[in-house]
Formats: C-alpha cells, structure tokens, sequence
C-alpha cells in the first residue's frame, strides 16, 4: 500500500480491506451504504486530511523545495 498508510487511517478517513478479497471489500462498501452516519464521517475526515495535508499550497511548497535542493548540489 505504500504512501497510502501515511495519510488514510482505517475508520478515520477511509477504510482498508485484505487484499485479494472481495468479501471483504463487499462487507466494507455495504457498510458505507448502510450507514449514513459513518459515510458521513469517513467523508468529512477524509476531506480535512485532504485539506490539511494536500492543500495546492503545501504541494507546490513541496515541489519548490525539491527543485530547490536539485539546483544546491
């Protein structure tokens, strides 16, 4: 999963599923249809990671510096 565990926590933000198991994607996907008020949640926190972590500002930031740092050495 790579870069996705630093930034999605299961039952926070998102939800992760065993790999190469569509049971257990199924019983995730009807858990968010069945419940609104956990969708709802899961929703809003995901968006505020988002908001919080990948803002366009941070990102470019992020990106300047980089290229910044190749032309240092």
């Amino acid at each position: 999963m790579g870069f996705i565990k630093s930034y999605i926590r299961n039952g926070y933000n998102g939800l992760f599923f065993e790999k190469q198991n569509p049971y257990h994607l199924a019983r995730c996907i009807q858990k968010l249809i069945s419940d609104e008020k956990s969708r709802k949640i899961l929703g809003d926190n995901a968006r505020k990671t988002i908001v919080e972590k990948f803002s366009w500002d941070k990102t470019a930031k992020g990106i300047e510096d980089a290229l910044e740092g190749l032309t240092k050495k």
